[in-house]
């Protein structure tokens, strides 16, 4: 179960455990929620509280079918200075996945696929490899060969779950072009743990129906692309 706040209610979802076999990063995400609502707004709240606690901020985005051009304008946005880590998850099930070679190509930032252990720099984009589940700690990488969560591996919401309780109010979640529901729990645990949860304009999307579930379950921004893209830039900038 994960905790969203309405309009002057909190409202309790359910994730399908069956699409998201990570039954103790459910458990943990859920009583970090049950914590955040305790708390008054200004502590969860993560722009007021300053550049050394968004030194180790992170971006998580879920792409599908027609996601390569929007991640690309993402990318490209990034800052040189940018100490934000950005980790991205494509549908690629078992083939070779060449978005690290794409993403380099005008992009000012390091570009690699995320492997066991490896350590979480900042300035860097890590891209999750063929067939592994990708998910992170506080402080690195771990690589799953579990079973596939919403028909694919890798999948979109080990990512983000494993984000929204890792990094909580620090991270910021985007879902753009697919379809299916991969990323929909992940987002709205992001949201409830404190952080930012955008969603790619659905109008805009080659394949919208990824957005339109994340629409459907929560109440993320909606953006068009360039809006996400500058947002990101911008957030990377305050850290």
């Amino acid at each position: 179960m994960v905790i969203s706040r309405g309009a002057g209610h909190i409202r309790r979802t359910t994730p399908d455990r069956r699409r998201f076999p990570f039954g103790a990063n459910l458990f943990v995400a859920e009583q970090s929620c049950l914590e955040r609502e305790r708390q008054p707004t200004n502590v969860r709240s993560y722009w007021a509280l300053g550049e050394k606690f968004m030194a180790n901020a992170i971006v998580v985005v879920g792409a599908s079918s027609g996601g390569i051009a929007p991640l690309r304008m993402i990318t490209e946005l990034l800052p040189r200075s940018c100490k934000a880590t950005l980790f991205v998850v494509s549908h690629v099930g078992r083939v070779v996945n060449s978005l690290p070679e794409i993403l380099s190509w005008n992009g000012r930032l390091p570009v690699s696929l995320g492997a066991e252990g490896t350590m979480i720099e900042p300035g860097h984009i890590y891209v999750a490899p063929s067939d592994r589940h990708m998910l992170v700690t506080a402080d690195n990488i771990e690589l799953r060969h579990s079973p596939l969560i919403h028909f694919t591996r890798p999948a979109i919401d080990p990512l983000f779950m494993s984000a929204a309780v890792a990094f909580r109010e620090r991270v910021i979640g985007v879902i753009l072009s697919g379809e299916g529901q991969d990323g929909v729990d992940g987002l709205v645990a992001i949201k409830s743990n404190g952080g930012i949860a955008l969603v790619q304009e659905p109008g805009e999307a080659v394949a919208p129906g990824m957005p339109q579930a994340a629409l459907h379950a929560d109440d993320p921004e909606r953006l068009p692309i360039e809006a996400i893209a500058r947002r990101i830039s911008e957030f990377c900038s305050r850290t």
